[in-house]
C-alpha cells in the first residue's frame, strides 16, 4: 500500500483505489442500512479491506475528484444551501452534478482534507456522522482524513 502524500502533493491517477481514515481510526464507508437514505456515508471501525471502504477516484476537472463506492454509486453531498452548517452526505448516481465534485487538499504530513463544490469540506461530526462544515467551524482534525491508495492505477494524468 502507498501512502496518498508518498509524493510531492497529493496527486491521484484516474482509476486509483483508496481508502480515507479519519483522526479515530475509523474508515469513510458506504452503508445501505440508514432509514431514509439508501445509500449513505457512516465511519465504520471495521478492516480497511472491507470492500464497503474502497472508493475509486474519477478525475475531473478544475483538479476536482469524484469517488466512486464500490457499488457503481459516487460520493454526492445533498442540499443546495451554501448557508447550511452541515449538509447530509448520500452516494449519487454520476459525476455531472457539481455536488459530486471534491477537491483533495494536502494537509499536514499523509493528511488531506476534501473540499466541495460550495466550498465546505468533508469531516466528521462529535456524534460520528459523516458532515460539511465550513472550515473555521471546525476543529481541523476532524477534516483531516489520511487516504492511502489500495490499488494504483497505470493511468498517467500529470
Amino acid at each position: 500500500m502507498k501512502s496518498l502524500c508518498d509524493e510531492a502533493r497529493p496527486i491521484f491517477n484516474d482509476g486509483d483505489v483508496i481508502v480515507l481514515q479519519e483522526a479515530n481510526g475509523g474508515y469513510l464507508m458506504r452503508t445501505e442500512r440508514y432509514g431514509l437514505f439508501k445509500h449513505v456515508l457512516v465511519v465504520g471501525s471495521e478492516q480497511a479491506e472491507a470492500r464497503e471502504k474502497h472508493f475509486t477516484i474519477k478525475q475531473l476537472a478544475n483538479d476536482s475528484i469524484a469517488l466512486q463506492a464500490d457499488n457503481g454509486l459516487y460520493l454526492c453531498r445533498i442540499g443546495h444551501d451554501d448557508d447550511l452548517d452541515n449538509v447530509i452526505l448520500a452516494i449519487g448516481p454520476n459525476t455531472e452534478a457539481a455536488a459530486t465534485h471534491f477537491k483533495p487538499r494536502r494537509q499536514d504530513g499523509d493528511k488531506l482534507t476534501l473540499q466541495a463544490d460550495n466550498g465546505l469540506y468533508l469531516a466528521i461530526g462529535d456524534d460520528g456522522s459523516v458532515i460539511l462544515v465550513r472550515a473555521e467551524e471546525c476543529e481541523l482534525a476532524a477534516q483531516l482524513f489520511e487516504a492511502t491508495i489500495r490499488s494504483r492505477s497505470q493511468s498517467l494524468l500529470h
